[in-house]
């Protein structure tokens, strides 16, 4: 299926590129984390196409996007998203983010990285990713993280004014998620095993029927409503 690459301008007028495959009534848009590009979604936008309008992007700083922005937080990688959305004038969405692109949703150095993964996990593609993710600007990655670790706050806020169903696909392993937060925060939270923090890569067959039925469960609520 053929995908088309495009660009937008975000608010702080960053350019933000961003892929399009497939032409489903429901787009599914898919953020990668901290240091990663859109490229980490590879499987699942191969395995969505057919049926959804499958857009990947990189987020400023990443990947083909721009790097001159000045204030690297949360909200502006919220808006390089709604930014990609406007521009395709996407009516029906689901957002998808892995690691903090979940956290970019709502409002790393290789020791680091390999901290992510299992001992099972593949070595070959743990240096690939432990590789790709060393090689992001410092300045950039830096800062991402600094403003991640204080911005709990309207994280939690973000999670509250968000009234649409929240699912968290999470590594049993090496889960981070405090169950009781989840759910008070109406996150519905489901577990694997046998894969690191990269489960997307890891085991994509898996990764990707769970996050069919995720999808399902959020049209299901749609139709309700």
């Amino acid at each position: 299926m053929h995908a088309q690459s495009h660009v937008t301008i975000s608010a702080d007028g960053m350019p933000i590129h961003y892929t399009v495959r497939g032409n489903g009534a429901i787009a599914l848009v898919f953020v990668h984390g901290w240091c990663c590009d859109q490229r980490y979604w590879d499987q699942q936008v191969e395995h969505f196409a057919p049926h959804y309008t499958v857009v990947s992007l990189d987020v400023a700083g990443h990947g083909a996007s721009g790097r001159d922005r000045t204030q690297w937080t949360g909200a502006a990688f919220g808006q390089d998203i709604v930014a990609v959305v406007e521009q395709l004038r996407l009516e029906q969405v689901m957002l998808i983010g892995h690691s903090m692109g979940g956290r970019w949703i709502v409002e790393a150095t290789r020791t680091y990285v390999r901290s992510m993964f299992v001992p099972t996990s593949d070595p070959t593609l743990m240096e690939q990713v432990a590789v790709a993710m060393s090689a992001a600007p410092p300045h950039i990655g830096i800062r991402m993280i600094e403003e991640a670790w204080g911005s709990n706050r309207q994280l939690r806020e973000g999670l509250q004014e968000v009234t649409a169903p929240k699912i968290a696909i999470n590594n049993a392993s090496c889960v981070t998620t405090n169950m009781e937060a989840a759910q008070r925060h109406g996150i519905e939270v489901v577990l694997t095993s046998g894969v690191g923090h990269f489960g997307v890569m890891e085991e994509p067959q898996i990764f990707n029927r769970l996050l069919d039925e995720a999808v399902q469960k959020c049209v299901h609520a749609r139709a309700r409503q």
